[in-house]
């Protein structure tokens, strides 16, 4: 999971009566909106393609326009007033992004007075502060930039992300009549479950002012939490559970490859047969040069070849031991894809 994709903060609460579970297109476009310039080079490398990464991936000039938008500038500050703005002011209940994106010229406006002020965090506040006074300098490109975005999305969310995410609705509804506990029916991998969060999202709970909006285009344990006055809004991603059972997946396949790398005879066994590459070194080569046993170098081979790090390169009657290059390369970059992204 990326820190970085995980949004925070809050105001102070007052009670209200509902614990809410819906769609919101207009957080969902906030959202990919924040994620794609937040997170630069934006492709998950796992076998379950998400749509944001398809999207990253085919739409990449749009994606580097938006991102040019926020040169020289923190895209979390200025990216906060749309979370807080199509949550405060009801945009995130509707079924569209259209209202939402012909009224944010006047939306700054709007904000009650009180509400930044109230505002427990003071970081959080002059954040909020400084991103509204931007926003309504830029309101256009920002009307400009959303529109564009939400076109590409819209085909994703229109084909099987609304249904998607109402069945995650119906998943998440039955869940919490069961139990009747919020952090319960949320996924258990996602970032909600921390302990700070888990803490504040219990007492909300208390107060009846819980609003949850599974997302499509949010993955893993990814997504948002929004504590407002007189709503917690809690986004997560509708495949987190599935992509971390695949991270599992892959990590436990690039464990199993790491092992032909974790000893040190192995890998000097590995620079040998590389140094060696056009000659047929025999068991008892390899050795002589290792100073060790021939069972020795046996098993390590066996493993190599297990792994596929190793393979055999018949020439008439001499086999050649030879370094599968493309998946020592592979393996490593696995390695680094899996504890950086």
């Amino acid at each position: 999971m990326d820190s970085d994709s995980i949004f925070s903060f809050s105001t102070p609460q007052r009670t209200s009566e509902h614990i809410e579970v819906f769609p919101s297109p207009v957080l969902e476009l906030v959202y990919s909106y924040y994620t794609l310039v937040k997170t630069p080079n934006y492709v998950r490398p796992t076998a379950t393609v998400t749509a944001l990464a398809m999207i990253a991936e085919h739409h990449r000039e749009l994606i580097e326009q938006l991102r040019d938008f926020f040169i020289g500038r923190d895209a979390e500050q200025y990216c906060l007033p749309l979370f807080y703005l199509a949550a405060e002011l009801g945009y995130a209940k509707d079924r569209g992004v259209e209202r939402f994106i012909e009224d944010l010229l006047t939306l700054p406006e709007r904000l009650p007075k009180e509400t930044p002020s109230k505002m427990k965090d003071e970081e959080h506040y002059r954040t909020l502060e400084v991103g509204i006074e931007w926003l309504h300098s830029q309101t256009i490109e920002f009307q400009h930039s959303l529109t564009n975005l939400w076109g590409v999305l819209r085909p994703y969310w229109e084909r099987e992300g609304r249904k998607a995410v109402l069945d995650a609705c119906a998943s998440f509804r039955t869940s919490f009549e069961t139990n009747g506990d919020v952090l319960a029916a949320l996924p258990a991998h996602h970032f909600s479950q921390f302990e700070a969060a888990a803490k504040e999202i219990q007492r909300s709970q208390e107060r009846g002012i819980v609003v949850v909006i599974p997302l499509y285009f949010a993955e893993g344990g990814r997504g948002f939490n929004l504590a407002l006055q007189e709503s917690h809004f809690i986004g997560y991603g509708i495949e987190g559970e599935s992509l971390f059972e695949q991270t599992k997946v892959d990590v436990g396949n690039v464990a199993l490859c790491m092992k032909a790398f974790s000893d040190p005879t192995r890998l000097l066994l590995l620079h040998l047969i590389a140094s060696y590459s056009k000659i047929p070194l025999s068991v008892g080569d390899l050795a002589l040069q290792l100073g060790v046993s021939q069972p020795t170098v046996s098993g390590h081979l066996r493993l190599l070849r297990e792994s596929n790090i190793v393979e055999l390169d018949k020439r008439g009657n001499k086999a050649f031991h030879r370094v599968n290059t493309e998946m020592v390369k592979r393996v490593l970059t696995q390695l680094q894809e899996i504890v950086t992204r």
